[in-house]
């Protein structure tokens, strides 16, 4: 209780507060107290939040004699603690990392999934949502030739673009506007072929975000780290000197973002563990473990060249992306074509820049310092997670829609810091 008032009468709390014309209610103050001290003691339930609040002695302090009810509780989170739990998240971080004096220069990075608050039509399959994905495309073509043909207004961006598609949907309208087309509203009235096609085209826009929305959700953690690290600095106003994660995290643009962000990135790639065992180095055909000579040319295993044929540029990047294509041209006499590939002849891809990075990143992996800060990040952050997961017994969430569920977990998230600093202020004292 003790170290939880600590931190909470640190913080101003108020200016968290939304004011309303009308019955004030409660005292706002009592109830975000009251709110942050359930979490930390994993209490989740509102009903159960409301019988703490008549039994135990540390909510009824808390409550100030007051008694307020399970939908007290759900109206304050929905009206109050929504759309600034991140602001106070990072108000709570802020004040624990100036009493612990924490090292905030090393960021420990992980990933776990939850499960979530749906039915069991709910889930999202990654196959299913491409193949609806390429039909919305292709209908989305058939509605912009549509389009063409009766505005002479041309689409030259890319179909998957949706931004792109909602400014060529404005200008349509504008041209309806301008050659005064009118729009039939409502059943019964016949409508004109563009605002057909006009129509159609919007509702194709908005199927292709949910589509593309649904296949990120079934994505890797690769992508989530950009993302993530500018939500980081924006939160605390610079960027943490050394990050460490988990092969989840190693790709191209997570080590070029590194690099930019003059961030020392202890990122492991995906083949990290795997070309250290004797399987790997046995295999001769692996491309990471053919021959290069000094000028740069490979040479298989049966000492034949690999001849240099193009470029290819990777598109879905975000930082430029080259590729060089090798191709070996005499694979029709080798007699251990089976063995090296199925193709007529053997291509290989590499990427001089990603091999760069990544001999980089081995490097300091697999320095002591790079040992060290592996093990912590094991302790520290799969920690974290095996503790609510396991110990809080919090592996399910408990409300529907992504605000909500975001404004969930941040109260999870807070009440976990609140009691890790609780629990090392005590063995501080006891020590």
């Amino acid at each position: 209780m003790w170290s939880f008032l600590e931190i909470v009468n640190s913080i101003n709390l108020r200016r968290f507060i939304r004011s309303h014309k009308g019955n004030q209610g409660y005292n706002p103050i009592m109830m975000m107290r009251v709110i942050l001290f359930a979490y930390m003691n994993h209490v989740y339930s509102l009903r159960a939040i409301e019988e703490k609040c008549k039994t135990d002695i540390r909510f009824m302090y808390l409550c100030q004699d007051e008694r307020p009810s399970f939908m007290a509780f759900q109206r304050f989170i929905s009206n109050q603690i929504k759309g600034n739990a991140s602001d106070i998240f990072t108000e709570i971080m802020l004040v624990i990392c100036k009493k612990m004096k924490v090292n905030t220069r090393i960021l420990y990075i992980d990933g776990t999934s939850m499960e979530a608050n749906a039915n069991k039509f709910s889930f999202v399959w990654k196959k299913t949502a491409i193949k609806t994905k390429d039909k919305t495309l292709t209908r989305i073509a058939e509605t912009i030739g549509q389009l063409t043909k009766l505005t002479d207004i041309s689409y030259t961006e890319s179909y998957e673009d949706t931004q792109a598609i909602g400014g060529y949907i404005v200008s349509i309208y504008l041209w309806c506007s301008k050659n005064k087309v009118k729009f039939a509203l409502g059943k019964g009235h016949h409508k004109p072929p563009v605002q057909k096609a006009y129509e159609e085209l919007k509702k194709l826009n908005e199927k292709l975000k949910e589509c593309q929305e649904r296949i990120d959700t079934c994505g890797s953690d690769m992508k989530t780290f950009i993302p993530f690290m500018d939500g980081y600095e924006k939160r605390y106003q610079e960027y943490p000197g050394i990050v460490v994660a988990d092969a989840g995290y190693g790709s191209y643009d997570n080590y070029m973002y590194c690099l930019e962000k003059d961030i020392e990135g202890y990122l492991k790639y995906q083949n990290y563990r795997y070309e250290k065992t004797a399987k790997f180095k046995k295999d001769i055909y692996r491309k990471e473990n053919l021959l290069r000579e000094e000028n740069g040319k490979l040479i298989c295993p049966q000492g034949r060249e690999f001849v240099y044929k193009r470029d290819s540029e990777n598109t879905k990047t975000d930082y430029p992306c080259i590729t060089q294509v090798w191709e070996c041209k005499t694979c029709n006499r080798c007699p251990l074509k089976k063995d090296c590939t199925k193709a007529k002849k053997r291509e290989v891809h590499i990427n001089p820049i990603l091999d760069e990075l990544k001999a980089h990143s081995k490097e300091l992996l697999d320095s002591e310092a790079g040992i060290q800060l592996r093990q912590q990040r094991c302790i520290q952050a799969e920690g974290t997670f095996g503790i609510i997961k396991n110990d809080w017994q919090y592996n399910r969430i408990h409300r529907r829609g992504m605000e909500n569920v975001e404004n969930e977990l941040y109260l999870i998230c807070m009440g976990f810091n609140l009691m890790k600093y609780h629990q090392k202020k005590m063995r501080m004292i006891l020590s």
